[in-house]
């Protein structure tokens, strides 16, 4: 042998959900590693965000009922692509439109 002169690196290719992975050198260990922190922490940023918006609606109500308003007003998200895991209007809203425009698309 040679001591490790001339030898080429294993790339070995590792499936992960509907991409692949590909690591270079580098120990697997490692590599899940750092691919549970991307996506430990993913997770964690979107469970911020949904907490966030929750408390932000819950806010919105208890101000409401703190001025005395008899009326009932819906808490807007503003548009905000993560509402509808958080208000099950918005859901209803979201799945509505993706009906119309499939149905505006529809061949006649």
């Amino acid at each position: 042998s040679s001591g490790g002169v001339g030898r080429s690196r294993a790339i070995r290719i590792v499936p992960f959900g509907f991409s692949v992975l590909v690591l270079s050198g580098m120990p697997l260990s490692v590599s899940r590693f750092l691919l549970g922190g991307v996506v430990g922490g993913a997770m964690g940023g979107l469970a911020l965000k949904l907490h966030s918006m929750s408390h932000a609606g819950i806010a919105f109500q208890l101000r409401a009922m703190a001025s005395g308003r008899q009326r009932f007003e819906e808490f807007d998200h503003d548009g905000s692509a993560f509402a509808a895991l958080v208000d099950a209007r918005a859901w209803n809203r979201l799945v509505l439109d993706a009906h119309a425009k499939l149905l505006e698309r529809w061949p006649q």
